[in-house]
Parts: C-alpha cells; sequence; structure tokens
C-alpha cells in the first residue's frame, strides 16, 4: 500500500473520534474537557498513559542518543521503569484527594496544600516552561517520521505544519476524552509494531550477535565498559527522569481521570513493565545504526530510526510493511504526546494563571473558551521554532527534566510532612532551580550528574531539614 494513502486513512480516523469525544461530554466545564469527568477505565487508561509516556523522545530521541553513547545508554530501560515507580509514592493519595476537590490541573494540588499563589504560579511557570519543550520535540518528531513513512513524498515542514493543525482540531473539539481514545488506537498501533518487528530482530534475523564485533571495528568507545563518570551519569539519569517524569502534567492528570483508585494501581501494576519492551527496542535500533552509519553529526543522529528502518525495509515485502507498521505506530505516539502536552499546557495557562488570578469569578464557559484559543495560539508560536530545529530531541528531553523535577518536593512532599510550609517548598524550588539553570547556561555535567538532579537534592534538603528545625522550634 501507498504509504501516503495509509497515513491519510490513519488520520481520517481520528477525526470521527474527536467528534465522538464532543458528544459523549456531560457538561461543558473544565473538569469535564480536561479530566473526562474522571470516569476513564483500565483499558484506555492503560493505552493513553503508554501512548503518551512512549513519544517521540521514545522513537526518535532514545536511538539518537543510543547512537551517540553507545551500549551505556542501556541505562533507558530502568529510567522509564523508574517513572512508574515514582507514582506511587503519591498517585493514589492524590487521585482520591482530586475526585473530592474536583481538580483539574497539577497545580491545584499544590494551590490546595499550600494555600499559597505565588507557590502555585511557581509551580505552573516551571510545568509551562517543561510541556513547551516537550510539545516542540513532539512537533520536530512528527516532522522526521512523516518524512520517513513517506519516504520523503511529504517534506518535514508540511509533515510538521499538517499534522500540527491535526492534533490541535481534535485535541480542542473533543477534549480529554478524543485525546483518550485517539491514544487508545495510538497505542494498540505502536505495540502492534514493536512487537511484531522486535520478534524479527530478536529470531536472529537481524544478526544482534555479532553487532558488538561490528561496533568495535568503527566505534570502540561506544562498547566500552562504562567508567565512573559514565556510572554516575547513569544514576543522575535514573533519578531525574524516573522523578521528573512522574510530573509530567499530563500524566498527572490521568491519575486525576482514573474511573478508582484501584483502576489506577492496576495501571501502574502494568505499565512499569513495558519499558523492557519499549525502551529497550529503542535502545537497539540506536545500536544497530551505529555500524552503518558511523558520521553522523548530532543534528543529523535524530533520524537513525529511520535510517535503519529503510535498510530493513529492502529486505523484503513482509518486512516493508512491517517498517510502515512501526513509522506510522511512531508517529502515533508522538501525536499522542503532542494532544497530551497541548491540552496540559492549555489548562495550566487559563486556569492556573488566568482563573487563580483573576480579581472576580471567570465563567466555567469562558474558561473553557480561553482554554482551546490558547491550544491554537500556543500550536502556532510553537510551530515557528520547530521549522527550523536547533538542537536534538535528547537535547529538549534533558532541558524538560532539569526543570520539571524540581517541583517534586514540593509535589510529593506535601502528602508526607504536614510542616512544609510554602515559603519553605519555595525557597526549595528557587535554589534548585538557580542550580538547573547555571548548568544549563554552562552546558555541563557536574561529576557526571545532571545539573538538574544536584538541584533536586538541594531543594530537597531545604525542605527536609527546615521541616525539622520547625518541629525543634515548636
Amino acid at each position: 500500500m501507498n504509504p501516503v494513502i495509509l497515513l491519510l486513512l490513519y488520520l481520517c480516523l481520528l477525526i470521527p473520534l474527536a467528534w465522538l469525544g464532543h458528544r459523549c461530554s456531560t457538561g461543558r466545564t473544565p473538569h469535564d474537557f480536561y479530566i473526562a469527568g474522571g470516569r476513564v477505565g483500565f483499558v484506555v487508561l492503560l493505552a493513553t498513559l503508554f501512548a503518551t509516556q512512549y513519544s517521540g523522545n521514545t522513537f526518535m530521541a532514545f536511538p539518537g542518543k543510543s547512537y551517540r553513547l553507545g551500549y551505556a545508554f542501556l541505562m533507558s530501560v530502568p529510567f522509564m521503569m523508574a517513572i512508574v515507580l515514582c507514582y506511587l509514592f503519591y498517585a493514589p493519595s492524590l487521585r482520591r484527594v482530586a475526585l473530592r476537590f474536583r481538580f483539574v490541573t497539577p497545580c491545584d494540588w499544590i494551590h490546595h496544600r499550600y494555600q499559597s499563589l505565588p507557590l502555585t504560579l511557581t509551580c505552573a511557570g516551571l510545568m509551562t516552561w517543561a510541556l513547551l519543550n516537550f510539545l516542540l520535540a513532539q512537533l520536530m518528531a512528527m516532522g522526521h517520521a512523516v518524512s520517513g513513512i513517506t519516504e520523503g513524498q511529504i517534506s518535514y515542514t508540511t509533515g510538521v505544519l499538517f499534522l500540527a493543525f491535526v492534533v490541535v482540531l481534535y485535541e480542542s473539539v473533543g477534549g480529554m476524552r478524543a485525546v483518550a481514545w485517539t491514544d487508545t488506537v495510538q497505542g494498540i498501533m505502536m505495540a502492534v509494531a514493536v512487537i511484531f518487528l522486535g520478534g524479527w530482530m530478536f529470531t536472529g534475523q537481524a544478526d544482534l550477535a555479532t553487532l558488538p564485533e561490528r561496533i568495535l571495528a568503527v566505534a570502540p568507545e561506544k562498547i566500552q565498559p562504562p567508567n565512573w563518570k559514565v556510572c554516575a551519569t547513569w544514576a543522575s539519569s535514573i533519578f531525574i527522569v524516573g522523578v521528573g517524569g512522574s510530573m509530567y502534567p499530563q500524566a498527572i492528570q490521568r491519575i486525576y481521570s482514573a474511573a478508582s483508585t484501584r483502576t489506577l494501581k492496576r495501571t501502574l501494576a502494568v505499565m512499569v513493565f513495558l519499558p523492557l519492551v519499549t525502551a529497550l527496542f529503542a535502545a537497539i535500533m540506536g545500536w544497530m545504526a551505529i555500524p552503518e552509519f558511523h558520521s553522523l553529526e548530532k543534528i543529523e543522529s535524530d533520524k537513525v530510526m529511520t535510517l535503519v528502518l529503510a535498510e530493513i525495509a529492502q529486505l523484503g515485502p513482509l518486512l516493508n510493511f512491517a517498517v510502515l507498521l512501526l513509522l506510522l505506530g511512531a508517529l502515533a505516539a508522538i501525536m499522542s504526546t503532542a494532544d497530551s502536552v497541548l491540552l496540559s499546557l492549555s489548562s495550566i495557562l487559563v486556569q492556573d494563571f488566568y482563573a487563580k488570578t483573576s480579581t472576580r469569578a471567570v465563567p466555567e464557559e469562558t474558561l473553557l473558551k480561553y482554554g482551546k484559543i490558547t491550544s491554537w495560539l500556543l500550536m502556532a508560536v510553537l510551530l515557528i521554532f520547530a521549522l527550523q530545529p536547533k538542537v536534538t530531541l535528547w537535547r529538549l528531553l534533558e532541558l524538560k527534566f532539569e526543570v520539571l523535577i524540581q517541583v517534586a518536593p514540593a509535589f510529593v512532599l506535601g502528602f508526607y510532612l504536614r510542616r512544609l510550609t510554602a515559603g519553605t517548598a519555595l525557597i526549595g524550588i528557587a535554589a534548585g532551580t538557580s542550580i538547573a539553570m547555571v548548568g544549563f547556561v554552562q552546558e555541563t555535567k557536574w561529576f557526571g550528574c545532571h545539573p538538574g538532579t544536584i538541584g533536586c537534592l538541594v531543594n530537597l534538603a531545604i525542605c527536609l531539614t527546615m521541616c525539622r528545625r520547625g518541629k525543634r522550634s515548636s
């Protein structure tokens, strides 16, 4: 089948799902639009979390980083598992509170717990920064994916523009229901594609047994045992991705949307094992590219997934179809993350920055209208940057986590430390974010650790120390 026709058929399936999500809305309120009324069941919740967590980062950034780093990128498997582990520290408790007080944004919990507008807006600002980076990465990944699927028949620029329009259209029409239902379709496609092609790889057809020898011949440094600095980076990556990833605003909103606490726990119990398939598959694709394309520049290495798949597609018609299905699944995963991030961004900007700072009560219908307008404006602005990529997808991923992780101490410790005050949390966030930003400007790691990791540890130490002092003084 012509890849362009297959792509168009897939996109045509999304619009009816968006309209159906709109028709199934029980009320024109932000809670119903952004959280689906808190009635998402196990299958849809699992699919939407799966499709959202495994995004353009997994299918474009991960293979690119694996290509550049070599076998040391095996750390991607445990750090993706760490995200789900960190959810368990707060997700069940958060879901119960969110149900009672009808939370819409992640910062609704911060505002409820600390009763501090400065802290709420600070956390909302950090989440907005992270989400803007995340959405930009998805737009760039969409362009690479659609160009690979259509074998260049649709250019990077055209792919970014057209798919961005489709995403913002069904997100603004159907809200969380449309996003979750399209995520379900996208998650199924991605899972089938990974299982099919992964099965081919591990049956010996990809000759993985000789891969170390082939890498050793062209890039021996990418297969050497890790030194202490690389090991420190491993530990730092597991920490920053695990803790920072558990602060994904779009994932927190899915915690709110779960039909029950039991449904949420069952979903997380399954999610923890999925990196053994998805993250490992992405890492292997990057390693396979090393002996074949060993001289790619940094920006070019984000395309190694499509380059390797193009080679595999030449091996026969069945594998050609499998490659096409995988690329379409990767595109589906990217779009599923983009729509979720866009939904969270618009909700934070309208519900936190506008509604919470307004001197008068804003009608829910007005908030909903402004949220949809915000989605279109955000997409228009980010397209300007996406059409001229200047950094790698992995660098955007790091920038997101460096900042997002600083919200975690205030967010999670709020469930455990009653003495933790808004002032203490703000001091911790200010210190942690300052350290992360200094490292960002210097573009360096300290002793192999990400600046965001060190910043978060300082943030955490400030919160724990000041709470302990407060306990002694009382």
